[in-house]
């Protein structure tokens, strides 16, 4: 246990040890010649935070090539969170001076909460609202929480999955659809999905191609390929994968009753 953890230690320091190494390199480069400036861009500032702050931040980056897409103030004095436009997180020193990646934890009584980790969450809780997705919410009763699920139509547990969609419904659980075709973008599944999305029926279509069918093919603009990319920015590494409405996310199939307390719990949390 011993050797793994300083193994672990090692690879981080390392880790961290390049991008110093690039950040040095790159700086040092940028004072022989302005050629890797960045024209400016746009991007979102945390009300607050001094200008003379986020102007050397953004210098110091800039130098490095990474485009910010929000900057953020953190409990630490003089430490700030960036959002890189690859939605990657960092946290930089106010100065500029001082880079470091990785998860930034918060004792909390007996625990240690990741801040990181929590505003990840908020993000793509904000990526899944604007998601086009195929909706199976009970047709009786209140809606009482709202899973989004990435789906396959040629994955067993998906479609074990969607063979008790009534028994999630009846619990008040509403399911929400995104597509992640494992195969890939042109494979028969993806095309297919791509119709089910473009269907007059989505909800009918999914139905089909979860029972093994297939359906008619239909085009029309989709967002399919921005579904799969966030699923991988999410960390998916198999379908289905659940994102509950904390944005907490769960590989594999649940059933009914477990994720009605998984969510219980989740909501008491």
């Amino acid at each position: 246990m011993k050797k793994l953890t300083k193994l672990h230690q090692f690879v981080c320091i390392a880790t961290l040890l390049t991008v110093f190494t690039s950040l040095t390199s790159a700086q040092e480069e940028s004072a022989e010649s302005d050629t890797t400036e960045i024209p400016a861009y746009e991007f979102e500032i945390e009300k607050g935070i001094d200008e003379s702050v986020s102007s050397s931040i953004v210098a110091t980056l800039n130098r490095t090539g990474t485009l910010i897409h929000s900057l953020e103030s953190t409990p630490i004095q003089d430490l700030y969170l960036v959002r890189t436009q690859r939605d990657d997180f960092l946290y930089i020193s106010a100065d500029g001076r001082y880079l470091l990646i990785g998860d930034l934890y918060e004792q909390r009584t007996d625990s240690f909460a990741n801040l990181t980790e929590e505003r990840r969450q908020e993000i793509w809780k904000e990526s899944l609202a604007l998601a086009k997705t195929i909706d199976f919410a009970p047709e009786e009763g209140d809606i009482e929480y709202v899973v989004h699920v990435f789906t396959d139509i040629s994955c067993g547990y998906c479609r074990q999955l969607h063979r008790n969609m009534d028994l999630y419904n009846e619990l008040g659980i509403e399911i929400r659809y995104l597509a992640y075709p494992r195969a890939g973008k042109g494979s028969e599944a993806y095309q297919q999905m791509v119709s089910a999305w473009c269907s007059d029926d989505p909800k009918a279509a999914m139905t089909v191609l979860k029972n093994g069918g297939t359906i008619d093919a239909k085009e029309c603009e989709n967002t399919i390929d921005e579904q799969m990319i966030l699923a991988q920015k999410m960390g998916l590494r198999g379908t289905p994968m659940l994102v509950l409405p904390s944005g907490q996310t769960i590989p594999g199939a649940v059933g009914p009753e477990e994720l009605l307390s998984v969510l219980q719990q989740s909501e008491d949390s």
